[in-house]
């Protein structure tokens, strides 16, 4: 992907460097038992500042639309990448319909901590919001939107920054093939989801809909890559309702996998099931008046 980007003069990547066989990585087998090799790649110094973390960012007005710009270019420049891997995970309308089974699965072999405790408390709430998810997706045709290689991790924090300015774009691990808008949709959900309070997984609407606005705007003005159809926007809100239970998904896949801290986990997913319970109640019909409109 890195390669990929600076070949088509983005350059907010930091260059891997190659080995003398000409790749851009290093695999060497770890420990006298050791199955399972161990991949190494050197990566040029990305300068700029981290301003922010994944957790409650508040990026000015002009970091937003910088943002916005910044993501429109990425999928710009790589809209013609075909990949020679693929990141082992089912496209998001796909994941969806598995997360209250694995939910299911693992409350089966609970670590006896609070985030079980949550967790048990509300499986069936998400479970009916996945429902619901997927019950609306099959009544959509979604065979004419645009896929394409999605960083899937775009937000405040694995961005660099020189005032307001974006200098920096990094942390491809969870890149993957997979719906366009749904990049966008998951960004908007990390930038604009309030952290703060009682209003913790309410969705700051006037500023996504700046970032979405100025989204489109940069694809106007870049050839190849169109800005998100009509269709598409239609039916937006419920792309960031699955941003959110995509997020869900990994807290508990890794709360679950690895040795964690339990509040830390509960914290991101207690802010997904308020953003959740925030959409059924009165977010969806807010989203579909005054971000798409």
């Amino acid at each position: 992907v890195i390669t990929h980007l600076l070949a088509k003069n983005f350059t907010l990547v930091a260059r891997v460097f190659k080995t003398m066989g000409g790749l851009t990585y290093y695999k060497q087998f770890v420990g006298e038992k050791s199955d399972e090799p161990t991949f190494f790649a050197i990566f040029e110094f990305l300068k700029g500042e981290d301003k922010y973390d994944c957790v409650d960012p508040h990026p000015s007005l002009q970091e937003i639309k910088n943002s916005a710009v910044v993501q429109a270019e990425f999928h710009h420049a790589v809209e013609d990448l075909t990949p020679r891997g693929q990141r082992f995970e089912p496209r998001i309308l796909n994941l969806i319909p598995e997360i209250p089974t694995k939910i299911h699965q693992n409350l089966q072999s609970p670590k006896g901590t609070i985030f079980d405790d949550y967790l048990l408390e509300t499986e069936n709430f998400i479970g009916e919001a996945c429902g619901e998810a997927i019950q609306y997706f099959q009544e959509v045709d979604t065979t004419k939107w645009k896929e394409i290689l999605i960083h899937c991790d775009f937000h405040p924090g694995n961005l660099k920054f020189e005032g307001e300015d974006i200098v920096g774009l990094f942390d491809f691990d969870w890149s993957k093939v997979d719906l366009r808008i749904f990049d966008v949709a998951l960004a908007i959900w990390y930038f604009f989801a309030d952290w703060r309070g009682d209003r913790d997984g309410v969705l700051r609407v006037d500023e996504a809909s700046i970032y979405l606005h100025e989204y489109q705007s940069a694809l106007q003005n870049l050839p190849n890559l169109d800005p998100l159809s009509q269709d598409e926007l239609d039916h937006f809100p419920m792309l960031v309702n699955l941003g959110s239970l995509y997020v869900l998904n990994w807290a508990v896949t890794d709360f679950y996998a690895n040795d964690v801290d339990p509040e830390l986990y509960l914290k991101w997913l207690r802010h997904c099931v308020r953003f959740a319970q925030w959409f059924s109640d009165k977010g969806q019909s807010l989203l579909e008046r005054e971000l798409i409109n």
